[in-house]
Formats: C-alpha cells, sequence, structure tokens
C-alpha cells in the first residue's frame, strides 16, 4: 500500500504521521512510497508505525483492514 493509497483510504492518519515526523500531504513521493519504505526513509521503526495506524484505524472504522498485511 502506497501512503497515497493509506491517506485516500484513512485520512484521520495524516496527523499521526506528522507527529512521527512523515508530512506526506507535502511529499511527491508518496505516490510510489510504501508505508514500508516512508517509514524507512524517515528512520522510523515499521512496526510501531504499523500498529499506531492500526490503532488509529481500529479507532476511526467499525471495518478493520490490517494495514500490517498491505504495505508489500
Amino acid at each position: 500500500m502506497t501512503m497515497a493509497q493509506l491517506l485516500r483510504e484513512l485520512p484521520a492518519a495524516l496527523p499521526l504521521l506528522q507527529e512521527m515526523g512523515m508530512d506526506c500531504s507535502v511529499c511527491l513521493s508518496k505516490i510510489v512510497d510504501t508505508i514500508e519504505i516512508a517509514a524507512y526513509r524517515h528512520g522510523l521503526d515499521l512496526e510501531e508505525v504499523l500498529a499506531a495506524l492500526n490503532d488509529l484505524e481500529e479507532h476511526s472504522s467499525p471495518w478493520r483492514i490490517g494495514l500490517y498485511l498491505l504495505y508489500y
């Protein structure tokens, strides 16, 4: 899943990502970068990013898609 897809599916992720140091709203790499690559580029632990996104998603939607499966 690219960062652009993530932000389309879960717009509430933007403030969370910004808190982590990823300002995906202005970055053109969001079109091609997966969650894994974006975490790596910003020196973040992928598992922590995915856990935070899944936690956010769990509270934002009754349908949890499991982002940890979609970052490949």
